[in-house]
């Protein structure tokens, strides 16, 4: 029999991540932003499950949001959504847009960003999304998979649920990173509440659903308010303050001295 799909963060059978996963309809349709490859090279089973994503996300009525790639699972994933009818939704740097992204994205929504390096790109994939899913990626995957999942971790930005599919133990490696720097209490809050695991395309789909729209407070582990840290601020600033009240006794005395004297 097939093996159930992951609906905890662990690896293990550590209850400590358990967060269940209730599959229901979507309310609405959601834009669920993917990240992942563009790699030329990206090996066949991440692609077929690329594919696969995207064309479930049209099935549903989803919009596909990502980063314009053409090739890699950024291609699969566009190609599938397209091929399916769906809606998508590219947004890449205006730098890397060349004629396989132009001939593509034809007939599709092609959102351009500017500026020296990614960040508006990710600030833009970000804006645009209600929740995201990581598939297998190099560092470019990696860089927006953490910055939204640091953000939920949190409480703060833009930032819905964010679900990583680990295809073929791809993940696993980060998986117990995060393990280990809960364990080391490194953590404002339990990995599984802001970043939930799966090992297939259609349990991330299903994730997204049932938790868009959820409640992500503020960690209690930051510091809200910092009423200390202002009475050092006066406790620093008191002797300044006697100095100038000091000064401006003397000076009111040796005024009045002088007219007298006139």
């Amino acid at each position: 029999p097939a093996a159930a799909p992951l609906d905890h963060f662990s690896l293990s059978d550590s209850a400590s991540f358990a967060i269940s996963a209730s599959a229901m309809p979507p309310a609405r349709a959601l834009r669920i932003c993917v990240y992942g490859s563009s790699s030329r090279q990206t090996p066949e089973k991440y692609l077929d499950e690329a594919y696969a994503l995207g064309t479930e996300l049209a099935a549903r009525g989803h919009t596909c949001v990502n980063g314009a790639g053409a090739n890699g699972v950024m291609g699969a994933l566009n190609r599938a959504s397209k091929a399916a009818g769906g809606r998508v939704v590219g947004v890449c740097h205006r730098m890397f847009v060349d004629g396989q992204i132009t001939q593509l994205f034809e007939g599709l929504e092609l959102v351009l960003t500017d500026g020296q390096g990614l960040e508006e790109r990710k600030r833009t994939l970000a804006q645009r999304s209600d929740c995201f899913i990581a598939l297998p990626g190099g560092p470019g995957t990696w860089d927006e998979l953490w910055e939204v999942a640091c953000a939920r971790q949190l409480g703060v930005g833009v930032s819905g649920p964010v679900c990583l599919v680990n295809v073929d133990g791809y993940y696993s490696g980060f998986i117990q990173q995060l393990e280990r720097a809960h364990a080391d209490k490194l953590l404002h809050k339990l990995p599984g509440e802001f970043l939930h695991v799966v090992t297939d395309y259609k349990s991330a789909v299903d994730w997204c659903e049932a938790h868009v729209g959820d409640a992500n407070p503020l960690a209690d582990t930051i510091v809200k308010t910092a009423p200390r840290a202002t009475a050092l601020e006066d406790d620093a600033l008191r002797p300044l303050r006697w100095f100038a009240a000091g000064s401006l006794a003397g000076g009111i005395f040796v005024a009045a001295a002088l007219r007298q004297r006139r």
